[in-house]
């Protein structure tokens, strides 16, 4: 896959036709070349290679409207064109076509797919089918990287910018894939020490925590027999006894019906015998009324009593001496019947009193009820303790599974790192052909011997390093030097393995932001014999420099006629975008 061209609907991007069979220099010139838009052209391919976040400056509302085109040239000499659009939420189109095209007025049905994310990109994988040493590359963007180097991707040549802050397991599974190493590997050998550090951590823990131990499971295992057996034991004895209770009738709830009853007679009793006292009370006081005395005191006062008056009132006095003596055979009726029911109630009283007492007698015996209740008590407790010893068994047990897990994931880690030394110690084809062409690669553009070298540090990682082997050259170690070697390493890295894998369906181009920025002459020389070495294998190069950067007159020469794709300056018109700053 190729670069072919990069235009879009808005005549404010002019369009960038990329040479595929040839060096491509995007250069900035003028009194202030830098802000002209060298960075943001990577950024924007960038996206165009289906990046599913947006770069920041096309948040900026003027290139809302704007559409994107990129057309790719593929390894059948065929094209595939991406669309892609910058307001929100809109889809991702792909066109394939056979010949250069413009397809800025395409409609929408004429693609062959507009849809979202996923598909599109599951779509673009099919048709380019990217792999390497035999195996389909099923992220094609984790390699992208590499091909297109911005300016911060040049201070190490295998740990890309976004790498930094993650897991080495990101990049260092990418760059084993390209140099011919076995990914899946070194991933399993991450990921199992990723759970052995788990489970190491949750061992401890419990170990510190709980203190636990081995030993404590056959402790804890006997433990929960001795308290079983013992369950059982007391259980049989609680169920003899209470066998025995109901044998005789006797429980709780029947002393309570006895105290109840006799509660309710004493209530009754209390009330009737309050009655009867009335009763008697009542029958004690005579109504007695003396004619004689009333006529007396009527005298005394001058008052006679006339014949009717007195009559009258001697029928009063027998009808209430018949009421009275009424009353009186009722009151000693009900008397009588009082007494009966009170004379019921001492019987009964007697009765429940004498069973109540039999009862308790039972019930708060030590040798019966109270031994019932301590058997009782110690069944509760006894299951508690087993509950107890039973979740620390289990967790006991857990904690051997991790340990035993823990040795098992050590000895697949043991056997991987034995599978990658070897696989170090004795290369594949590709390894051997990809640290040749490193060592000349760095003999051109260095002037010395460096090579790329691959080791298994005292954790068993990979560690990927480049060494410089010349001990009859001293480098300088300064931080201009120290930051242009590792730009030319990182150059010397992609250049390798673009040139390994040139004959495969992999990226066939490679661009670089800045490149010889900072850069002395004779390394500039080394650097352009190497991108003649790359067109002579077709391959693709895309650089972007200052102009004063390239101090080759020669090179610079043909960079401004042969290899120009695009010429920049700080002016309306010049600009990656012809309008003001954004």
């Amino acid at each position: 896959m190729k670069l072919s061209k990069l235009y879009s609907s808005d005549s404010r991007f002019e369009a960038i036709t990329f040479n595929t069979d040839n060096i491509n220099a995007v250069l900035a010139t003028g009194t202030k070349p830098h802000s002209v838009g060298k960075t943001t052209l990577f950024k924007l391919i960038d996206y165009c290679l289906i990046k599913k976040s947006k770069p920041k400056f096309l948040e900026a509302n003027v290139f809302e409207d704007f559409n994107f085109y990129l057309e790719l040239e593929l390894a059948d000499n065929s094209y595939l064109t991406i669309r892609r659009k910058v307001k929100k939420r809109t889809k991702i189109a792909i066109k394939l076509h056979n010949a250069k095209e413009d397809f800025t007025s395409l409609e929408d049905s004429n693609f062959d797919i507009i849809d979202g994310y996923d598909k599109v990109m599951s779509f673009f994988k099919e048709k380019i089918n990217f792999s390497i040493n035999g195996s389909n590359i099923p992220k094609y963007r984790n390699y992208l990287s590499y091909f297109l180097r911005e300016k911060d991707d040049f201070s190490h040549p295998f740990m890309l910018n976004k790498y930094k802050k993650g897991k080495d397991v990101e990049w260092k599974t990418i760059v084993a894939s390209m140099v011919g190493l076995d990914d899946t590997i070194v991933r399993n050998k991450y990921n199992i020490e990723r759970e052995i550090e788990s489970l190491e951590s949750e061992i401890a823990s419990l170990e510190n925590n709980s203190n636990f131990s081995l030993s404590d499971i056959e402790v804890a295992k006997e433990t929960l027999l001795l308290l079983e057996a013992e369950l059982e034991e007391k259980e049989t004895l609680y169920t003899n006894f209470d066998f025995y209770l109901k044998e005789h009738h006797i429980n709780k709830e029947l002393v309570s019906e006895v105290e109840e009853n006799v509660a309710s007679l004493n209530k009754e009793r209390y009330s009737l015998d309050k009655k009867r006292k009335l009763i008697e009370q009542s029958l004690m006081k005579e109504q007695e009324i003396d004619l004689k005395k009333v006529q007396k005191l009527f005298s005394e006062v001058n008052i006679n009593l006339s014949e009717m008056l007195v009559k009258s009132y001697k029928d009063v006095l027998e009808f209430n001496d018949k009421i009275t003596k009424d009353r009186e055979i009722y009151l000693q009726a009900e008397h009588q019947k009082i007494v009966k029911r009170l004379s019921d109630i001492d019987e009964s009283l007697l009765t429940e009193n004498t069973k109540r007492k039999e009862l308790l007698s039972v019930l708060t015996d030590t040798d019966t009820f109270s031994k019932f209740k301590k058997i009782e008590q110690e069944i509760v407790t006894i299951k508690t303790n087993i509950s107890l010893v039973e979740e620390r068994y289990k967790k006991l047990r857990e904690y051997k599974c991790k340990l035993r897990r823990v040795k098992i994931l050590n000895k697949r880690r043991d056997r991987l790192v034995i599978k990658l030394d070897h696989s170090i110690k004795t290369p594949g084809d590709t390894l051997v052909t990809i640290k040749d062409t490193f060592k000349k690669l760095s003999r051109t553009v260095l002037g010395v011997d460096a090579i790329l070298n691959i080791a298994l540090n005292s954790n068993d990682n990979l560690v990927f390093e480049t060494k410089v082997i010349d001990t009859a050259v001293i480098l300088d170690n300064s931080k201009e030097e120290g930051e242009a070697y590792s730009r030319m390493f990182c150059f010397i890295f992609d250049a390798s393995i673009a040139l390994t894998y040139k004959n495969q369906n992999f990226f066939h181009f490679i661009a670089h932001d800045g490149l010889f920025d900072n850069l002395g002459i004779e390394y500039k020389k080394g650097i352009v014999a190497v991108l003649d070495l790359l067109v002579e294998n077709g391959l693709q190069y895309i650089f972007t420099s200052i102009e004063d950067e390239i101090d080759n007159e020669e090179f610079l020469g043909l960079c401004k006629t042969e290899y120009l794709a695009k010429e920049l300056a700080d002016t309306h018109t010049q600009r990656l975008f012809k309008m003001d700053t954004f």
